[in-house]
């Protein structure tokens, strides 16, 4: 049956994978505890006004405060725990799906739509970050609605009417991406570059002094938040101002995907092979009004390379997929137009199966396994095994605090006493005074230590207190181990 002819059959099958997507996305979204960056978000919504959290932000992250604005207020209404946190991020990567769809149906056909849903719905990658209470997944929602609106601007004839409410639309959805991702004027700039350098030689319906004005109107939008970016680039994280000397090539290929996140090298390998498949079969003499899509396409994925290796070269720390996460979905949408041109459709259906099977494969990985430090297990166990107000030891200061005092119920256990045995001055770990330790804990006879296994200090405090204090419980768990002492005396 014809899909470009049978619009009920083809709004049940999206239907049925937007539900599926969606289905994925939600499914134990609260299972896990906080990790440490999502911790960071909640820090922010707790602020007491906007004004709060927006410096909030400022001091500790690289990014606007537009996600974590819309975070407070939907925490305001609907509280803080981990399924409400990250319900944002699930709702809006299920959305979408939707424009997945949207740009593969008006970019090439409706069968080229539902197979890169398909696959966007069901790969591991998109998953973990609709999980997680981080921008990424809104960020990737508006990037994804910004170029949709975009096309449909450039290659669908509108009465002026219409053409006004998109371009308003256009212009509001870009001004939200600014204040979510600085990356998005790098989207903004390349549909304006992409326009320029096309739209006289090929049929566009969207003026350079339409699509101008919508930009700049964008931007005008964003000039608060300039200040923002000039303080968090220029004076807090110095960082980005060192050299631009190239290295760490090996790290950034690793960050294309290899280990855990393989899927993207994979696609991006498929993306290549198709990109040179269809050029040269076309010989760039496909439809006029079809080469400003293909430029913009390919153009956001190559902006995402060029971030992920900048951010590399520049800050190496930062170097993560989900810094070009937004990007991705533009490779799923190329990669079900290459397999859409295999001649034999029981081939098309075996190499989506076999994708099917990979993707559902990780995710069984995924949700089979705990990826986040179980600080609500730990938690647990501490009260268990100890009084209503313990002594705890931090071997690290900051957010493992943080994330302990989220899962500590106050009502019942009437707080609890800490020492914070390492604290960071430029990502550097100072050991406190021993001196100091013995004669805080001397106060006490009992305590527990909380070591992280991701900073290299667990084992020497367990050595410190080896020899002065019985160690009456352990328990470990993923980036975690429990210790409960208490004095030989």
């Amino acid at each position: 049956m014809n899909l470009e002819k049978n619009k009920k059959k083809v709004y049940l099958i999206l239907f049925l994978i937007v539900i599926l997507g969606a289905t994925l996305r939600f499914y134990d979204l609260s299972t896990e505890s906080l990790w440490t960056d999502e911790m960071v978000s909640l820090i922010h919504t707790q602020k007491e006004n906007y004004k709060g959290l927006i410096d909030s932000v400022i001091y500790t992250e690289l990014m606007p405060p537009g996600y974590f604005i819309t975070l407070k207020y939907w925490a305001s209404l609907f509280g803080t725990s981990e399924f409400s946190l990250r319900f944002l991020s699930a709702f809006f990567d299920s959305l979408s799906v939707i424009l997945i769809y949207l740009l593969g149906a008006k970019v090439f056909n409706k069968k080229v739509g539902l197979i890169s849903a398909l696959i966007f719905s069901t790969t591991m990658l998109q998953i973990v970050y609709a999980q997680e209470a981080r921008p990424y997944a809104l960020f990737g929602f508006l990037v994804l609605l910004s170029t949709y609106l975009f096309i449909l601007l450039s290659q669908t004839p509108l009465n002026k009417r219409k053409k006004i409410y998109f371009l308003f639309g256009y212009s509001l959805v870009n001004a939200i991406l600014l204040y979510t991702n600085y990356m998005a004027l790098f989207v903004i700039i390349f549909h304006s570059l992409i326009l320029f350098f096309y739209y006289r030689e090929h049929k566009s319906h969207l003026n350079l002094k339409n699509h101008f004005s919508s930009a700049i109107i964008s931007i005008i939008f964003f000039i608060p938040g300039l200040q923002i970016l000039f303080i968090q680039t220029m004076i807090r994280h110095p960082i980005l101002q060192e050299s631009l000397v190239l290295r760490g090539v090996p790290v950034f290929l690793s960050n294309l995907g290899v280990g855990f996140y393989l899927l993207p090298l994979i696609l991006l390998l498929l993306f290549t092979i198709g990109i040179l498949v269809l050029f040269r079969k076309y010989s760039f003499k496909m439809p006029k009004n079809n080469t400003i899509i293909w430029v913009t396409f390919v153009s956001l994925a190559f902006i995402g390379i060029i971030h992920l290796f900048l951010m590399d070269t520049i800050t190496r720390s930062f170097a993560l997929v989900r810094h070009s996460f937004f990007i991705i979905p533009f490779f799923y949408v190329l990669v079900a137009k290459v397999i859409s041109l295999l001649k034999l459709k029981r081939t098309q259906i075996i190499i989506v199966f076999l994708i099917l099977i990979f993707n559902f494969f990780t995710l069984t990985l995924y949700y089979g396994e705990t990826t986040k430090a179980p600080w609500d297990e730990a938690v647990i166990t501490i009260k268990e095994h100890s009084s209503s107000k313990p002594l705890i030891l931090f071997d690290r200061s900051g957010s493992n605090v943080l994330l302990f005092d989220y899962y500590w119920d106050t009502e019942l256990y009437r707080g609890y006493d800490q020492i914070k045995l390492t604290w960071e001055n430029k990502r550097e770990l100072i050991k406190i005074n021993e001196s100091q330790l013995f004669s805080l804990l001397n106060q006490k006879k009992e305590f527990w230590l909380i070591s992280s296994r991701n900073i290299k200090t667990g084992d020497y405090y367990v050595k410190l207190l080896k020899d002065k204090y019985n160690l009456i419980y352990s328990e470990s768990y993923k980036e975690l181990d429990l210790y409960y002492y208490n004095s030989k005396i």
